[in-house]
């Protein structure tokens, strides 16, 4: 069974490895990431998000939508955006907007959330999106009208 300096060392190979006994992502030293950017900051690996993405795809066999409410970083929805067959989920006007900024072509766009306003509606047609989860009869009459 691994040990938790085990899991660390493990870790810290996936995320590229240690330098001088540092964590080390992509070869550089953290506290050299630090001093550049300032703390506290988010690190995230942008081959490592990619590949992952990739990997849930053909495991799966299908296309995938990421919820940006996940993480509605705009770095963040631009790697995945780029993707192949991976579009988006949203569940509200200002994710819409981040995800059209991000990349993510209409056709690729869900949205899928409770409680839509009128004005979220319009957007979501305006914009042309895949589809919109709806939530109810009243929904479909409201987005009906919307679209005409």
């Amino acid at each position: 069974m691994p040990t938790q300096p085990d899991k660390a060392r493990a870790l810290a190979a996936a995320f590229g490895g240690t330098v001088g006994g540092q964590l080390a992502p992509s070869g550089i030293p953290v506290e050299e990431i630090a001093e550049r950017y300032g703390t506290p900051f988010y690190l995230y690996d942008a081959g490592l998000i990619s590949a992952r993405a990739q990997a849930v795809r053909r495991a799966l066999g299908t296309e995938l939508a990421y919820s940006v409410k996940a993480n509605p970083s705009l770095a963040i929805c631009q790697l995945i955006a780029a993707e192949d067959g991976v579009g988006a989920e949203v569940a509200s006007a200002g994710e819409l907007a981040l995800a059209l900024a991000a990349g993510f072509a209409p056709g690729d766009l869900l949205f899928a959330g409770p409680g839509k306003t009128d004005d979220e509606l319009a957007r979501l047609v305006n914009a042309g999106i895949l589809a919109d989860n709806v939530e109810s009869i009243g929904e479909i009459d409201r987005l009906a009208a919307v679209a005409e």
